[in-house]
């Protein structure tokens, strides 16, 4: 019997949404602001391969094509996580990598086709 082709999207958010829930706008600078983001990031991608390990504990990932979604990407002005920094992670993972914005429509139909090729 053959095994099932997962198609796993993984969406996380560019900017950090705890800073968001408490309304504060984030404003470091410098070797602050780095930090900052250094530790987002660090954060966020440990999340990512925590999900994948769960979805493992249940399903084989032999055969799988994994999307990596980082959205909110209209919000510059909040971004918290690098687009270098993501690609590095996707690439390092052998992820599809994609920013999207909901709010804007930004690349989500590219993603959908992009998949939807795969299947075919």
């Amino acid at each position: 019997m053959e095994k099932l082709q997962y198609h796993i999207i993984l969406i996380f958010s560019l900017t950090p949404i705890d800073y968001r829930v408490e309304e504060k706008k984030w404003e470091a600078e410098g070797e602050e602001k780095l930090k900052i983001q250094e530790e987002y990031t660090q954060k966020t991608f440990k999340y990512v391969s925590f999900l994948l390990s769960q979805f493992k504990i249940f399903n084989s990932l032999d055969k799988r094509i994994i999307y990596l979604i980082g959205n909110k990407c209209d919000d510059s002005e909040n971004r918290i996580i690098n687009l270098a920094d993501a690609r590095q992670y996707a690439q390092n993972k052998g992820f599809k990598y994609f920013e999207t914005s909901a709010k804007t429509g930004s690349n989500i139909q590219k993603v959908f086709k992009d998949n939807i090729l795969k299947i075919i």
